[in-house]
């Protein structure tokens, strides 16, 4: 028990990035999951339309941390050197 709390008061920053995507994804599915026969054309058309730019905007976060990552790693090198 210790041991798991230690371990979750280590990752609170990493932990909130987590959540957002956590939420982004949940949120994703709920709208994929609604049964599209269902809906009209327009509104079908709209729906799909924002579960591709939701996943667009996702892949442009991880990027975005994913280079910002690198570069403060490359930074942090040449400078050691």
């Amino acid at each position: 028990m210790a041991n798991e709390i230690k371990d979750q008061a280590g990752t609170i920053g990493v932990g909130n990035l987590g959540n957002v995507v956590k939420q982004l994804v949940k949120l994703q599915i709920e709208v994929v999951s609604i049964p599209f026969s269902l809906l009209p054309t327009d509104s079908r058309r709209y729906a799909l339309d924002a579960v591709r730019q939701a996943f667009k905007a996702v892949r442009s976060i991880v990027d975005d941390v994913s280079d910002t990552i690198d570069t403060t790693l490359q930074h942090n090198i040449d400078r050691a050197e």
